[in-house]
């Protein structure tokens, strides 16, 4: 489907794939404007950092880099065909795992000089906010791993969003028992700001969570954080989740690492770890269309994470943004802005983000006219398959009024409703068979009926 949505919008792109053999790996690294093939350049996996054994102890000490002979002929074909101020788009192929660790915005954004997105894996059109943003923000520094300051870490988050989103903010914080106390003080009286930090004794009814990556894989939330917070926010949706926390990966299961529950925080020889799957049931259990993730550290935990949201990428709908952790956070400003304002924003030319967004995003992309289907999207299915035009016409171009964010709490349903058909989409399969074909007329009758429910 990426390739899809390059070629529908003649995106200026890097494709990145792995081909495996037995030394480790050559990267095929080409650029392109839509369908038509610019520059080619293969390197050797283990050049950039790539390790044919995903494991802690084989990644801990990794440099990546991108050699100049390389990256620059890339840029240059990228460069020459680039309008003023034209992002750039990264298509990271499907692989187990060996692409997704690697931070692939920080080794190409500063030669290009532009912003940098990644071209998404699904068609469903971006939401744009009609309003305040509703934020739940996750904070967890667990004994088990390196310590970082969360409540320091906490107000920087707060404060960037507040900046950034300036028609106003509802950020529900969840953070470590530890750091309670001084975030009691943090709601602070600001013009079109509002701040709950909840009180971790809450979760002590879930007891603790387990430190299996592989949890809960169907959905089903065991998690204590996350049954927490689907408690506290009480069938409120919220527009974005943020989690602050370091990973943790065991082979290509990349999982977040938080402490084993939020009303304590003794465990120095495990963390809980949350994998995918629990995770986009939360995802879709809160309404959130967006979601954030920002490692405390640069070091090989930081991986995990970025395993994790490759994974997302693959499997959920959505707007997602990694950021590396700055003392002054430009970056996530740039981030932010650009997801979550009520207007349009340029989009972010920062290397420490990284971005998956719909081109339809920016104002530039959005009357691309040509049909829109859908592909079965998942795991094990290869992104590229060609989109036969008799599969007829996705009526989902919904405008910018109809895809934006309810402002009522009573709306929440309809946010969770469009999610849920968002991921229907991508299950169909690509069979031109009177049975999908029934589906998708009923999905576009009831996207019809909700986006004249929103109006």
């Amino acid at each position: 489907m990426a390739m899809y949505i390059r070629n529908t919008h003649r995106l200026l792109t890097i494709r990145i794939d792995l081909q495996p053999d037995r030394s480790g790996g050559r990267l095929m690294c080409a650029t392109f404007q839509g369908t038509e093939p610019l520059v080619r350049r293969d390197v050797p996996a283990e050049i950039v950092g790539i390790r044919p054994d995903m494991s802690v102890r084989g990644y801990r000490d990794v440099h990546f880099q991108i050699p100049a002979d390389v990256a620059l002929p890339l840029a240059a074909s990228l460069r020459e065909r680039a309008d003023a101020d034209e992002p750039m788009w990264l298509q990271v192929g499907f692989s187990g795992g060996q692409l997704a660790v690697v931070p692939w915005e920080r080794l190409f954004q500063p030669i290009l000089d532009a912003p940098l997105l990644r071209v998404p894996n699904f068609l469903a059109d971006p939401v744009f906010l009609a309003g305040r943003l509703r934020l739940a923000l996750v904070v967890s520094s667990p004994r088990a791993k390196a310590p970082f300051p969360v409540v320091e870490y906490t107000r920087r988050i707060v404060q960037t969003a507040q900046d950034a989103v300036v028609q106003g903010t509802d950020i529900d914080v969840f953070a470590d028992l530890d750091a309670y106390s001084s975030l009691a003080t943090l709601p602070e009286t600001r013009l079109n700001h509002r701040i709950t930090v909840h009180d971790p004794h809450g979760a002590v009814a879930f007891g603790e969570g387990g430190t299996n990556t592989a949890v809960s894989w169907d959905g089903a939330l065991e998690s204590p954080w996350l049954r927490w917070m689907v408690r506290t926010l009480a069938g409120r949706s919220v527009d974005a989740v943020h989690f602050v926390c370091p990973g943790f990966f065991r082979g290509d299961q990349g999982a977040l690492a938080v402490a084993r529950s939020p009303a304590e925080n003794v465990d120095r020889e495990w963390s809980h770890m949350i994998g995918v799957g629990e995770l986009m049931g939360f995802l879709d259990a809160a309404g959130a269309w967006a979601a954030a993730f920002s490692p405390p550290f640069d070091d090989v935990w930081a991986m995990g994470v970025r395993l994790l949201v490759d994974r997302l990428a693959w499997q959920r709908p959505g707007a997602l943004l990694v950021h590396a952790w700055e003392p002054v956070p430009k970056g996530l400003a740039q981030g932010y802005r650009f997801l979550f304002a009520d207007h349009d924003e340029p989009p972010p030319r920062e290397p420490s983000l990284m971005v998956y967004t719909h081109p339809k995003r920016m104002p530039r992309y959005r009357d691309v006219t040509g049909f829109e289907s859908v592909s079965r999207l998942g795991f094990g299915v290869a992104p590229d398959e060609a989109i036969p035009e008799q599969l007829g016409r996705l009526a989902y171009k919904a405008s910018r009024e109809a895809r934006a964010t309810a402002p009522t709490e009573e709306a929440a349903w309809k946010r969770r409703a469009q999610l849920q058909m968002d991921q229907m989409l991508t299950r169909l399969g690509d069979e031109d068979t009177p049975s999908r074909r029934g589906a998708l007329d009923a999905l576009e009758r009831v996207k019809d009926i909700l986006a004249r429910s929103n109006s």
